[in-house]
């Protein structure tokens, strides 16, 4: 065990939605927190541990994102042409489907690698990705687990998004690369800092026989449900049914799995979520990017759903996507209080905590003695008086408006430090973008 790390005179904020404020600090020993305190650090701490002072900076958990792109990385700058979509089919099919045929495994390797930098520098400690790379699909998750977890330090979730747009070669492949990376990380014992889900593309991508196969693999899903009306009534006239219910026939609908979009469901879809206890993730910047409608999230807790917050591979702010969800709320709601702040942060907080717990086994999402030591700092000075009253006001009009992250710790290592990554920043990137060019290259043939 290494000597404990007591972080010192902070304003902590206990993270969730009625969290605690006060000033204080916490003792970190090895990748957990091991005490909170009011005031000063205990004296026998403070006698065998190094000292961090935070000088007034906020201390609080650390910000998640339980839906993303990491392959997606390299797309920053591409052009494509023909690329005239009227519709998100021909969004994918003249992007992300023309892209991600192209990855290699440095291209692998380096997407997630500057992902994970990006991630860092905006305070987001874990996340859960979703990968797809079809030329390059057997050993995909390691790589990316190489270069997130292994290098850059943070903690993740993986899977490899199942579809049959390539072929049944492929689908096998998918298949047991989610499997087989999931036997991997049983093996290693690293649940602590990643895991495994069950990928699946979206369901009008997959067939029915592929379904019947999965459905023998005890796993938790992870996959795009309704997104567009390809998923939706496009979906209903094909099979006869919806996404959510087809899934379900085949018994996919499973506790904890997380089914992104959800934007056109029904409530008969709902319930059906609910019954088998799986969470909805939502990501509202990139529904509106893609012009595919918006989530109702007052609708889905309705009908008892947890819902989560990712932000499907568009940029690596997790704030921004805050931000979009509760004025998007406004907006589907037509009322500035339909969806407030505490609503925002029971999503982007508290369940999102929920499901990252339970994948890595440890409690995170909390300062609390006995969570995973995933902290984030910010160097806030506030014009009007704060307290934990009105924090959750400081933190959605000030703190995301003004600051950025100083300081990440992820179990209770410095992964961005006095507003400076650990990694090498500019060399990474000038390694990227000799891959990146090459990759660009190879779309564009």
């Amino acid at each position: 065990m290494n000597d404990p790390m007591i972080l010192k005179d902070f304003w902590v904020y206990t993270g969730g939605v009625h969290g605690e404020f006060f000033f204080g600090g916490v003792v970190i020993e090895d990748d957990q927190i091991a005490h909170v305190f009011r005031g000063q650090p205990p004296h026998e701490y403070e006698v065998q541990g190094g000292t961090i002072r935070g000088y007034g900076k906020i201390l609080m958990p650390a910000h998640t994102n339980c839906h993303t792109h990491v392959y997606s990385a390299f797309a920053r700058g591409l052009s494509v042409s023909p690329f005239h979509p009227e519709n998100f089919l021909q969004i994918l099919e003249q992007l992300w489907w023309k892209l991600d045929q192209k990855l290699n495994e440095q291209d692998i390797y380096y997407s997630g690698l500057i992902s994970a930098l990006d991630m860092i520098r905006n305070g987001v400690g874990s996340f859960i990705d979703h990968h797809a790379s079809p030329s390059c699909i057997k050993g995909s998750l390691q790589i990316l687990h190489q270069s997130m977890v292994e290098v850059a330090g943070l903690r993740g979730v993986f899977s490899y998004e199942t579809s049959d747009r390539y072929g049944k070669d492929k689908t096998r492949e998918a298949i047991e690369e989610n499997w087989g990376f999931l036997d991997w990380i049983q093996q290693r014992k690293q649940s602590k800092m990643t895991n495994g889900l069950m990928g699946l593309h979206a369901s009008f991508t997959l067939e029915d026989s592929t379904l019947k196969e999965i459905a023998d693999i005890p796993i938790p899903i992870h996959v795009h449900v309704a997104e567009g009306i390809e998923d939706g009534e496009l979906h209903v006239d094909r099979y006869g049914m919806s996404a959510i219910q087809r899934l379900h026939r085949y018994g996919l609908i499973r506790d904890s799995s997380v089914l992104a979009h959800c934007i056109h469901i029904n409530q008969e879809d709902g319930l059906i979520i609910q019954s088998q206890k799986a969470f909805i993730v939502v990501n509202p910047q990139s529904n509106m990017n893609n012009g595919v409608g918006l989530p109702l999230i007052n609708r889905f807790w309705s009908w008892d759903i947890p819902v989560l917050l990712g932000n499907d591979g568009f940029g690596a702010d997790i704030t921004r996507d805050m931000r979009t969800l509760l004025l998007s709320q406004h907006h589907t709601e037509k009322s500035p209080i339909g969806f407030g702040l505490e609503d925002l942060y029971r999503v982007a907080w508290e369940q999102n905590s929920d499901i990252l717990s339970r994948l890595f086994g440890i409690p995170i999402g909390k300062i609390e003695a006995g969570y995973g030591a995933d902290l984030i700092t910010y160097d806030y000075t506030p014009p009007t008086p704060m307290d934990q009253s009105n924090f959750g006001g400081h933190f959605y009009y000030g703190i995301m408006e003004t600051e950025r992250p100083r300081d990440l710790i992820v179990a209770g290592h410095f992964l961005l430090e006095n507003g400076e990554l650990i990694l090498p920043l500019r060399d990474i990137c000038a390694e990227a973008q000799k891959w990146a060019q090459k990759f660009w290259q190879r779309v564009q043939e």
